[in-house]
């Protein structure tokens, strides 16, 4: 017998509360129905986020969710036919249907590499309401399709499709996208560097057991292990955190710069003759030419008011002189040559703001006994923005079987908050929760990779579900007792591949090889705040990637661009370039591309999906010299390009 009060203690465990008239037709439902409290409930949570969006009941919704569900058992409405993809199959009193088709990766489907392509929709499972138990799913694949998967999943070649799409309430969840299964531009390369422009080249042969050493360098956030607090910082903190990078980049500036010692005047004092000036540039509003404003350290002025900085009498370098032209942003810390005759107003004559880290120091451990160093790099999403099918994910597993990296680094996010099926206007229409999938995913992603010496490398990012909304962004973390916990640790009885979780941003060394890598897209902040001069002899990209370098940070921007919680305390420990990596990975959904920086190679992989259709990704190989010692910067070692997935 149904009970009013088990219906409103049922819901009230979610958090709705239901009004008496509502009660009573909740109550009607269940009895119509034949049905108990815990299905029913169960049955209009299915329907609400599917259907409704997640909105609580009403009189009028329980009558629409009546004929559309419990009219069916009696064989009103009834729509789904053997023929059509919502086939349920058979479905006992108490079921709670669910689109998982994460349970097919079963032992019998080894061999099923593509069946959502073949049956052109997601198969669906039934979940019984009481026990929580997957049935699995009702789907046999004719003679024919099944070896023709087999002899391709027995390739190795394509992983099953729909195994990275999370358990869903809704079908058109990991619907395949038909936008990136007719794409005609897979394999096409971008750009390249020391490598063929048209047409991918295979990696050259090294030895087989050669497995590099992967460190972490610039190490983790104070208390990342759980007890880490973040955004609690006073206003004397930050301005304490503040003075003592403007002082410190005041000293490598002065280095960098040549720059005899020199007592910093005044700014707001009246000076006859040129002098220098430290400072950090900011902006009344929009950087433009009658914006630009220099902030000193705390005792350089008089009024504490920063002072405006005039850049109209600078000189360009078609005038014929050697000095380099302005390019400045909110947050660049800069020493600044000018006059200053009444206190009010700087007229700039030179900007130093190179004050840049040098290489590293030590060379790689590379050999020709090891053979060179082959990584690839995608960054997320890694599935498009109208499905959580992660048929760009599958694609680029793939190609890692195909060209065994030492190294995959995958750069989240890998479940955007901001996907329509997450905070579209549906709602969520997750079955599973945001922490259980990504370590579900993950181990999925590294269970295909079994038999290989690759290491994996996942870099956080502050747009994924299941990151820390904050900038610099702590690692991953994954459940206790998850499964992905088997593949990390260093005591030997670590299953393999190799994970490693880093955050953004970061510095690895692999074998010596330093690689600086973040997932945030500094270069679209930056390119959005700068103002440049004529007469730069560096293209755009270049330029805004050269300021990270120069300002030895990886987001020297300040205040931040919209959108970016930045920590102060987090951003003094983990953004600071100690030295210039070798190679600099930035993606952004500014143009790919491959470029000598200052001794750094800095490359932008885009993104592995941009919209609905497919993006690139990048890889890349370091050879070690055949004769001589390694140069300083690795450009001559390095091959590299992006290719479309």
């Amino acid at each position: 017998m149904v009970s009013r009060v088990e219906l409103a203690e049922q819901f009230s465990n979610f958090g709705i509360e239901l009004a008496d008239d509502v009660l009573e037709k909740c109550w009607e439902v269940c009895v119509e129905a034949g049905v108990g409290e815990e299905e029913f409930l169960e049955t209009w949570m299915a329907y609400s986020v599917s259907r409704l969006g997640g909105a609580d009941p009403t009189i009028e919704l329980l009558a629409q969710m009546e004929r559309d569900e419990y009219g069916k058992r009696s064989g009103i409405h009834n729509r789904n036919t053997p023929s059509t993809p919502a086939t349920r199959g058979k479905k006992g009193g108490g079921d709670l249907i669910i689109y998982d088709p994460s349970s097919r990766n079963t032992q019998s489907s080894k061999f099923d590499a593509d069946l959502l392509e073949t049956y052109g929709s997601t198969p669906k499972v039934t979940r019984r309401g009481n026990a929580g138990k997957v049935l699995g799913a009702e789907v046999t694949p004719s003679p024919g399709q099944y070896n023709a998967l087999k002899e391709k999943s027995s390739q190795g070649a394509v992983p099953p499709r729909g195994t990275f799409s999370p358990a869903s309430y809704s079908p058109s969840t990991a619907t395949p996208s038909v936008a990136y299964s007719g794409r005609s531009n897979a394999g096409q390369v971008v750009c390249s560097v020391n490598a063929s422009e048209v047409a991918e080249w295979e990696w050259e042969g090294g030895l087989p057991s050669f497995r590099p050493s992967v460190v972490e360098l610039n190490g983790r956030p104070s208390g990342a292990g759980g007890t880490l607090r973040y955004m609690c910082d006073f206003v004397g903190e930050v301005a304490e955190l503040l003075e003592g990078q403007l002082h410190v980049m005041g000293k490598y500036l002065n280095e960098a710069g040549g720059l005899e010692p020199w007592v910093p005047e005044p700014l707001d004092m009246p000076q006859r003759s040129s002098q220098n000036y430290l400072g950090r540039i900011c902006g009344d509003g929009r950087l433009n030419a009658e914006s630009i404003l220099l902030e000193g350290a705390v005792d350089s002025t008089v009024s504490g008011k920063p002072i405006r900085l005039d850049v109209s009498r600078m000189p360009c370098s078609e005038e014929g002189t050697p000095k380099e032209p302005y390019a400045l942003f909110p947050g660049q810390v800069v020493v600044v040559s000018g006059q200053n005759h009444k206190g009010q107003r700087l007229y700039a004559q030179q900007v130093y703001s190179k004050a840049s880290a040098p290489l590293p120091s030590n060379a790689p451990s590379l050999s020709t006994g090891t053979g060179p160093l082959h990584v690839m790099v995608g960054t997320g999403p890694f599935t498009q923005r109208d499905t959580l099918s992660y048929e760009p994910l599958q694609d680029l597993v793939a190609q890692v079987h195909k060209l065994q990296p030492h190294v995959l680094i995958l750069i989240g996010p890998f479940l955007e908050f901001a996907h329509t099926h997450i905070s579209g206007d549906g709602g969520c229409q997750l079955a599973e929760s945001f922490e259980n999938y990504l370590d579900r995913m993950v181990d999925e992603m590294m269970g295909q990779l079994q038999g290989l010496t690759t290491q994996v490398v996942l870099v956080s990012s502050a747009r994924d579900v299941n990151a820390h909304p904050v900038y610099p962004t702590p690692a991953y973390a994954f459940p206790k007792g998850g499964r992905t916990l088997q593949y990390m640790g260093g005591d030997g009885k670590t299953k393999q591949p190799r994970l490693i979780v880093a955050p953004d941003p970061c510095l690895l060394d692999i074998s010596g090889v330093v690689i600086g890598v973040t997932a945030t897209d500094i270069l679209m902040h930056l390119g959005r705040e700068e103002m440049a001069g004529a007469g730069h002899k560096v293209d755009r990209l270049g330029r805004l990637s050269r300021h990270l370098i120069h300002q030895r940070n990886f987001y020297p921007l300040y205040p931040p661009a919209l959108g970016v919680n930045m920590d102060l305390k987090l951003w003094s420990q983990m953004c600071a370039l100690p030295v210039t990596p070798h190679i600099l990975i930035l993606p952004s959904d500014l143009r790919g591309f491959i470029k000598d920086v200052d001794g750094c190679i800095v490359m932008n992989p885009e993104r592995l999906t941009k919209g609905v259709v497919g993006g690139s990704y990048a890889k890349f190989e370091v050879q070690p010299p055949s004769t001589g010692a390694w140069e300083p910067s690795l450009l001559s070692h390095v091959r590299a390009q992006i290719v479309k997935i």
